[in-house]
């Protein structure tokens, strides 16, 4: 029996080669010969060697060495499973993804045959040599995920546990969160320029110094504090007047303390401002 070229769905749940790794397939097809046949179902769907199939297309043979699957339909998911994960090397995350894939899929043959029977998650975890938890996680990104979001953790660029904490958001947060760095190229940043950097995880990552990096947090905290009472002041309601009129004569004293104090501070933060800023001429 020869390829129609038509996959079988259960075929289909592993990418296709991108066009760089097709072309090399097709150059080794073309030096080498077709090392292993393309194996049809017995109605004539591929169920392994799609891309086989497709670089032989590219060199022109219209019928390709073939094979007909000879076991039964129950044994089709652990075939395909396995010629894959032989070929591929996949991690976790990407092997759930996987095994959800399979356990929502609705595997049938034509409409005048019998079905074959649905595989339920926890075969499918067992397949996939993952737990069941993780293909439940699985299944919560590729109902709930973005494209952009399913397709890094199939792509092995977003851990899982990462991915199902993001699909729980609306879909326009998942675009904004996905569009930031991977974890290895945030870590890989930070140690480059020595800063904290945001990842598509939700973390984090920083080659700073655990001393320096307190300090520095230490510092954004007060910063933060003194913006906050910078723009309470600024947008005070009353004139000041009415504030010194309403100050008892016995809080006075504690007052007056204050603001010998905050004149100080603000007398010598108006100078490392104006210099900041001249400093920052001169660097232009």
């Amino acid at each position: 029996m020869s390829a129609a070229g038509t996959a079988h769905p259960l075929a289909e749940i592993f990418p296709l080669m991108g066009a760089h790794e097709l072309a090399d397939l097709a150059r080794d097809i073309e030096a080498n010969g077709l090392r292993e046949p393309i194996v049809v179902h017995r109605d004539g769907r591929i169920v392994d060697g799609r891309n086989r199939y497709r670089a032989c297309r590219l060199l022109e043979i219209d019928d390709p060495p073939t094979r007909i699957f000879d076991g039964d339909d129950a044994e089709l998911p652990a075939f395909v499973v396995s010629m894959n994960l032989r070929r591929r090397h996949l991690d976790e995350s990407q092997r759930a993804m996987v095994a959800a894939k399979i356990a929502t899929l609705k595997v049938g043959r034509p409409s005048e045959k019998a079905p074959i029977g649905a595989i339920s998650q926890a075969q499918a975890a067992q397949l996939l040599n993952v737990s069941e938890r993780s293909v439940d996680r699985a299944a919560t990104v590729a109902k709930r995920g973005v494209a952009q979001l399913i397709s890094k953790v199939i792509d092995g660029e977003l851990s899982l546990n990462a991915a199902a904490k993001i699909a729980r958001k609306p879909h326009e947060e998942q675009r904004k969160v996905i569009q930031l760095p991977t974890p290895a190229v945030a870590r890989a940043r930070a140690k480059a320029e020595g800063v904290a950097v945001a990842a598509s995880d939700g973390k984090f990552y920083t080659d700073i110094d655990p001393a320096e990096q307190r300090r520095r947090q230490e510092a954004d905290r007060v910063r933060l504090q003194f913006e906050r009472a910078l723009q309470t002041l600024a947008e005070m309601p009353t004139a000041p007047a009415a504030y010194v009129g309403a100050i008892p004569d016995f809080e006075r004293e504690t007052v007056e303390q204050h603001l010998a104090a905050a004149f100080a501070w603000l007398n010598d933060f108006a100078k490392e401002w104006h210099h900041g800023k001249e400093r920052a001429r001169a660097a232009r």
